[in-house]
């Protein structure tokens, strides 16, 4: 949740400030500049979800549906369901 607050914030900076510069040189800052934001957000967004997807004892492997339209909303679901402390995947 956080992190998505956290590139909403950014995405209507880098546009704020696109739509300030009026330039072309400024058009393509903002685009480098969101796609490294969303790479360095995706670093720790998909260890997060795969380690919750583990806390409520499905495989990480269920990541995979978000990749499709619908199967986001099931990812969501399985995010979404208390936590097993006997889960199959220990923690080291």
């Amino acid at each position: 949740l956080a992190t998505g607050i956290l590139e909403v914030i950014l995405y209507w900076v880098f546009l704020l400030a696109l739509l300030v510069t009026k330039q072309s040189t400024g058009g393509i800052l903002f685009l480098v500049l969101n796609y490294i934001q969303s790479m360095v957000s995706v670093i720790w967004v998909i260890p997060a979800i795969i380690e919750r997807l583990h806390d409520t004892d499905h495989s990480g492997w269920n990541f995979l549906w978000y990749l499709t339209g619908i199967g986001a909303i099931w990812v969501i679901i399985l995010l979404c369901q208390p936590t097993n402390h006997a889960a199959r995947w220990p923690r080291p």
